[in-house]
């Protein structure tokens, strides 16, 4: 999908089993270019299995791929992970789920692949970037049942693009 008033690229049809590393991009990272804010992709339908084995919480590995453009002076926290906040509401009973990444098992977050300004920048004049892929049953704390949910991200003043997913047991 395509937007050229807000100039970025969703890929509607990517492989989401593929997605592994957290601060990485990958075939399902929206495509960003003059932007500033946050996009995010996730699939359309999700189906979820009584065993599935996972490393860091969730019942299901459920991604949802970001990217972003900031200008500096927008991060309370000085991390990306601290900022962004992973929103999804049950679209049949309207209970919202929310939450930060945290680094499983790490007492200091690591930084995201975020451009830092080599010298002081006064607030809104350098802007960095950078992508994430979290594990939205993980984060927000889903329950293990089936649902519909609509997604986005806030930080700061920005909210992302919303999209919706259907969560299905196999």
């Amino acid at each position: 999908m395509t937007d050229s008033k807000t100039q970025y690229v969703i890929p509607d049809d990517c492989d989401f089993s593929t997605v592994g590393e957290v601060f990485v991009d990958n075939d399902c990272t929206p495509i960003i270019s003059d932007f500033l804010g946050f996009v995010i992709n996730l699939p359309k339908e999700h189906y979820y299995g009584d065993n599935e084995k996972l490393l860091f919480g969730g019942f299901t590995f459920l991604p949802v791929c970001g990217a972003y453009r900031i200008p500096n002076g927008v991060l309370q926290g000085g991390e990306i992970e601290d900022d962004i906040l992973l929103v999804a509401v049950d679209t049949k009973t309207h209970e919202v789920y929310s939450g930060r990444y945290r680094m499983p098992g790490v007492e200091e977050d690591m930084p995201p692949e975020f451009s830092e300004p080599s010298v002081e920048a006064k607030p809104g004049t350098f802007v960095g970037g950078g992508y994430f892929n979290y594990n939205l049953a993980a984060v927000v704390g889903l329950p293990k049942k089936p649902a519909e949910y609509i997604v986005y991200v806030t930080a700061g003043k920005y909210k992302s693009n919303v999209r919706t997913v259907k969560v299905m047991k196999k």
